[in-house]
Parts: C-alpha cells; sequence; structure tokens
C-alpha cells in the first residue's frame, strides 16, 4: 500500500527581491509616502542601479517637503536611465520648490518631448508662462493638455483662469463651469479672483 510521504523539514524563507519590493512602494506611493519611501530606500539597497525607485523615491520626498533630497534623487535617476520623462518632471517640481524657474520650466520640456502626452507638465509650464506673462505659450500649453485629458479639472480651470486675466469673460465662466463640473476645489476662487460671479450649477 502506498502512503502519501509527508515533508517535515524547514520551509525555506525567501527574502523578497528588489522587483518585488519596487511593486510594493509603488502601491504606497500614492497615499502612505512615509511608508512608500522606506519600502524605496530597501529598494535601492538591494539594487542601486533601479532607476524607478531613485524618481519615485524623488516623487515622495518632494511631497513630503524635501526639495533637495528629491533632486539628488531625481538627478541620479536621470543617470542611470535619460530618457525617463518623469524624473525630468519630477526634476523639474523639485527646482520649481526651490525657485529655479527657468530650471524647472527647461526640465518640463524636456519632459514632454520624451513623452508628448504628459499633462502635468503642460499645466505646470503653463502656469511658469502665466506667471512670466507669456500669455501665448501659455494658452498652448492649457489647450495641449485639455486636448490630451477633456476631463482634466485643472486644465480648464488654468485656461479659464487666463481666459479672465485676458478680460475674455464668456470662455473663462465657460472653462471655470467645466472645472466645477469636473470637481476642481477651488474653482470659486477662480470666479472670485475674475470677478465672475457665478455657481458650478449657474
Amino acid at each position: 500500500m502506498h502512503h502519501p510521504t509527508h515533508y517535515t523539514g524547514s520551509r525555506t524563507r525567501h527574502s523578497p527581491s528588489a522587483q518585488d519590493l519596487l511593486q510594493i512602494a509603488n502601491g504606497l506611493l500614492a497615499q502612505r509616502r512615509p511608508e512608500a519611501k522606506e519600502v524605496y530606500d530597501r529598494v535601492i539597497e538591494l539594487d542601486p542601479t533601479c532607476a524607478e525607485a531613485y524618481c519615485n523615491r524623488g516623487l515622495v520626498l518632494g511631497r513630503l517637503g524635501q526639495p533637495e533630497r528629491a533632486l539628488t534623487d531625481f538627478n541620479r535617476a536621470i543617470e542611470l536611465d535619460p530618457g525617463q520623462a518623469r524624473a525630468y518632471y519630477g526634476r523639474g517640481c523639485a527646482y520649481g520648490n526651490l525657485g529655479r524657474t527657468g530650471e524647472e520650466i527647461e526640465d518640463y520640456t524636456r519632459a514632454i518631448a520624451l513623452c508628448p502626452d504628459l499633462v502635468d507638465a503642460y499645466l505646470n509650464r503653463g502656469c511658469l508662462f502665466v506667471r512670466l506673462q507669456f500669455f501665448d505659450r501659455a494658452f498652448q500649453d492649457f489647450q495641449k493638455a485639455i486636448q490630451l485629458d477633456p476631463f482634466d479639472a485643472d486644465g480648464h480651470a488654468s485656461l479659464g483662469s487666463l481666459y479672465g486675466r485676458l478680460k475674455q469673460h464668456d470662455k473663462a465662466l465657460w472653462h471655470l463651469q467645466l472645472a466645477a463640473q469636473l470637481g476642481h476645489r477651488d474653482v470659486e476662487e477662480w470666479f472670485a479672483a475674475q470677478g465672475i460671479t457665478c455657481g458650478a450649477g449657474d
């Protein structure tokens, strides 16, 4: 009679790989940033050549208010993978937080060249152009962002604000109303800033 055998030895435990940990950290990135940073630290310990880990840790550090450290990570990510658009975008954000506007614009432009559908890069660069009073360039960036994502509330809010600044109130109102309908939290401030009295449902 055949009797099934049973394994009685100790179970081998395998430590998670850098790629396993990278996936875990990416899952934490949006809402649990301090924990995500700790996991990215471990990924980089295991694989110091992982450009994605440096890039994403840089994003976390930027959102945690540490732009200098974020800049170091983005520089390393770009050194490892010069074709990574998100690293240029993130470094642009870090430059912005450090008040380095020229370098910020340059990096958004590099990010767009590598990834022409990167909506946030168009929006951020457009906002800088507004600040610098390059309104034609800002208009082009906001229009491109909306073309790529017609349901982007920030894109409509930004374009509406620009139209208001240029005294084109009908167009401003249309885009700001749409931004409100898409859930833009600050749309009432946009209305007030342009001297337009209107609720999102009017």
